[in-house]
């Protein structure tokens, strides 16, 4: 017979700095061991959405982001927070529509929130995948993304993965949502 696992409870936390919508906390934790510990973790009130848009031809729509942290431009698929009162089809559509100028024909949720990275971050993602996208508009990008995003690129899906493979695509949410989608894309990737 199993004995249930005992985990740390979080007890407080401290906000240490607060930003552009982000938070870097201290957490306090009892450890099941008797022991006090606290770390320091960071994240966002609201869970983003992080979407694969596929065109009606079979290409994968990606933009290449300015990433500070990795200070340089990565490729990526594009995402964002929804608005107030926005639910995650609504919030991934206009996010698309603003990023890469295209609209899906149909959105779908690929699961649970995945996270960001747990040891550190306490904020998930909401994995989508965006099918039969058509351009209809130039990208609309808020002033701060202007100088970080550059236009869309459509990358046929076999070279997509081609360039996971090769690690010109480093982004971990990219690389894990599109495996997410591998199985709904059979006829995309073959």
């Amino acid at each position: 017979m199993n004995e249930a696992r005992k985990t740390p409870q979080a007890v407080k936390d401290e906000v240490l700095i607060r930003s552009y919508g982000k938070r870097i906390i201290k957490r306090y934790f009892n450890d099941p061991d008797g022991k006090k510990r606290e770390f320091i973790l960071w994240g966002g009130k609201v869970t983003p959405v992080i979407i694969l848009p596929v065109t009606s031809d079979k290409k994968i729509i990606a933009i290449e982001v300015f990433r500070r942290a990795a200070n340089k431009y990565l490729i990526e698929i594009p995402g964002g927070n929804p608005k107030k009162g926005e639910g995650i089809e609504v919030c991934g559509r206009r996010e698309l529509l603003d990023e890469t100028g295209y609209v899906a024909d149909e959105i779908v949720n690929l699961g649970p929130v995945l996270w960001f990275d747990p040891a550190s971050c306490f904020t998930p993602f909401v994995p989508l995948l965006a099918l039969n996208c058509q351009k209809i508009q130039k990208q609309e990008l808020e002033e701060t993304e202007k100088t970080e995003i550059k236009p869309p690129l459509l990358i046929e899906s076999t070279e997509w993965l081609k360039m996971i493979d090769r690690g010109e695509i480093r982004d971990s949410k990219t690389i894990t949502i599109t495996f997410l989608a591998l199985h709904r894309l059979r006829k995309v990737v073959t």
